[in-house]
This record gives structure tokens, C-alpha cells and sequence, in this order.
């Protein structure tokens, strides 16, 4: 449709901002996270649809809102939703704000373009208690073209396994075997691109796909501020994803942790997806601290867990994917 097409265009350089989205060690250099201004969203809809052929709503929810854009499209309203935390800086108006920018994107494609973007290094300097790029950051897209995503798949169909019984073995060796099921893990702003690894790779119906992303926490405010993960998930959209998604993985032992809030995720884990993975934290020199007074109460108190067969728990971060039926493949960059 030619409307949706042209809101979907490039925007100018001018319209863009970019927000650190996280630091180096010693807080001297920031990945750049490029946005669209909403000033600009807003004049894209006012000049492609019409001042009156688009509204918005929200609403607050726990932590942040949720944004309703409606826009009037061959003759009838279209609304989509989505929603956001809120921010460090300007709360409400931040939320707000971030809210609307997200349903834009995920909801009618306006700056969608920007999860291509190449999320470069940048000198940082501290503003507040935050931090802001001392120098331009520069937009550069990724090449995706389609060709380029055939020759990704198909060469992660010849990784050689280095563990189980298949060791030495390519995955596509495998499959032409006796493989049962596939695993995938998948960035959560990946999820619109599913259809395509299940048609390549399950296109003699040979097989079962399963994919896998990580949430690390449904408590929104504790994901954005301790993880630095900007996903907002209500009950509608973590229902939305369980249709998408066989399991998500969860963090827990982290510090400004509470056993409430671990009870509480893997409770919801449980009663949407039909598998968890829950990972034992271990520090890895972020900012991040394992909390080892949580590690021992799961351990002595949650055992029962381990013998859940819907649940997967990895007390050494290196336990991932060792399943005894199927590999994991993990697709960060599809």
C-alpha cells in the first residue's frame, strides 16, 4: 500500500537523536541507539495521512504507558499499541513520548528502518546521572540484503559441533540424520523475521522449530534500569509473544533483586510459555553484581524446581543449550 509505504521513508539526518544505550568499563565510550524525533513522526503522519486522519491515546500502566495510534486508512481506523517504561529523564514525558515512538515503529513501520542501524562506539561524557556523546554520532545501516540473509542461514547450517554425541559434525549433517527439534535464540527485535528461519529450515517438514528469547525479567522497571533492556511487556503483549516464542530465559541472584520478584517471573514464565530457562547469575565485569545470599536461597529453597520438566536452570552460565535431545543454534544476527 502506497501509504504505508511512504510512511515507512528514511527520514533526514536532522530528525534523528541517539541515546547512549551502554557503556564501556570505564565509561569512556557509548554504543549510539539511534530514534526518531517525535516532532518528526508527528509531521510524517500530519503530510502523509492528514492532520485529522490520525489520533493518539494512553493510557498508565505499572511503570510507564501504553500508546494507541490510530490512523484512517481506506476508510475505516487502524490501531495499533504499544507502550514504554518511564524515563530517567522527563518521567512522564519521556514515557509518553517513548511510548508513542515504539507504536509508531512496531505498529505501522514509521523508523522502523533504524533496527538495521549499526550500533557504533562513541566518546561519552557525563551529563546528570546519565551520560551524552561528546562527539555526532553517525547513522550507518547494516546491509540486509535478502541474498546476504540466505548465505547467513546457510552457513550456520554448516557450523561444526563441538559437544555431544554428533561432535565434529555439521548442523546440516545432523539434520539430514536424525535431529528431532531445533532451538533458536533470538533477539526480541528480531521476532517479526521468525517465518523465514522456519521456512529455510523446516522446509522438508522434518523437524520441530523452537525459539527462545531473553526477557531476563517481567518486572519492567528492574529490566530497563538494572539490565538496560527497553522492553515493555503488559500482559496482552507477553501473551502476544508466548504465540511467538516456545520459552524465555530469566536472570535471577542479581543485586536489588527480591525472592518476591523471582517467585514472580518465573510464575508468569510458567503460566504463558511452555518451557523457562532460569540463569544463575554470574558477574562478568559489567555493572551487574551476582547476589550469592540469593544464589544459596535458590538452591536450598527452589530445588524443587529442578525437577520441573518444563524448566531449565543453568547455575554456570556456561550450561546453555545443553539439552539431551536437540542443539541450540544461536541466531543473534539473522
Amino acid at each position: 500500500m502506497e501509504l504505508l509505504e511512504r510512511l515507512k521513508e528514511k527520514f533526514a539526518d536532522e530528525d534523528l537523536e541517539f541515546r547512549v544505550g551502554a557503556t564501556n568499563k570505564d565509561k569512556t565510550m557509548g554504543l549510539a541507539f539511534a530514534y526518531v524525533q517525535a516532532r518528526a513522526i508527528q509531521t510524517r503522519l500530519d503530510e502523509v495521512v492528514g492532520v485529522d486522519k490520525w489520533k493518539v491515546s494512553y493510557r498508565e500502566v505499572t511503570g510507564g504507558f501504553i500508546c494507541t495510534l490510530s490512523i484512517f486508512i481506506n476508510g475505516k481506523w487502524i490501531s495499533k499499541e504499544d507502550g514504554s517504561n518511564m524515563t530517567e529523564f522527563e518521567s512522564i514525558k519521556g514515557g509518553i513520548s517513548s511510548a508513542f515512538k515504539r507504536v509508531a515503529s512496531s505498529g505501522f513501520g514509521i523508523g522502523r528502518y533504524l533496527y538495521k542501524a549499526r550500533n557504533n562506539w562513541y566518546p561519552i561524557k557525563q551529563q546528570g546521572n546519565g551520560y551524552i556523546f561528546s562527539v555526532i554520532p553517525k547513522l550507518e545501516l547494516k546491509d540486509f540484503d535478502s541474498n546476504k540473509n540466505i548465505n547467513i542461514v546457510e552457513n550456520s547450517k554448516k557450523v561444526i559441533l563441538t559437544f555431544g554425541k554428533y561432535k565434529g559434525q555439521t548442523i546440516e549433517n545432523v539434520y539430514e540424520k536424525d535431529i528431532k527439534i531445533l532451538y533458536f535464540e533470538i533477539f526480541y527485535s528480531y521476532l517479526s523475521r521468525l517465518n523465514e528461519i522456519i521456512d529455510y529450515f523446516n522446509e522438508k517438514k522434518k523437524v520441530e522449530i523452537r525459539f527462545r528469547t531473553g526477557i531476563e525479567s517481567f518486572d519492567n522497571d528492574f529490566r530497563r534500569k538494572v539490565y538496560n533492556k527497553n522492553i515493555f511487556l503488559d500482559k496482552k503483549k507477553i501473551k502476544e509473544l508466548s504465540e511467538k516464542i516456545y520459552s524465555v530465559c530469566l536472570l535471577i541472584a542479581t543485586q536489588g533483586q527480591t525472592k518476591e520478584m523471582i517467585k514472580k517471573d518465573i510464575e508468569i514464565g510458567l503460566k504463558y510459555f511452555k518451557a523457562i530457562t532460569i540463569n544463575v547469575f554470574v558477574d562478568n565485569g559489567t555493572t551487574v553484581k551476582r547476589d550469592i545470599e540469593l544464589v544459596k536461597w535458590f538452591v536450598q529453597d527452589m530445588k524443587y524446581l529442578f525437577y520441573n520438566d518444563r524448566i531449565e536452570i543453568l547455575i554456570d552460565n556456561k550450561d546453555l543449550g545443553v539439552f539431551e535431545q536437540w542443539y541450540t543454534i544461536y541466531f543473534f544476527g539473522f
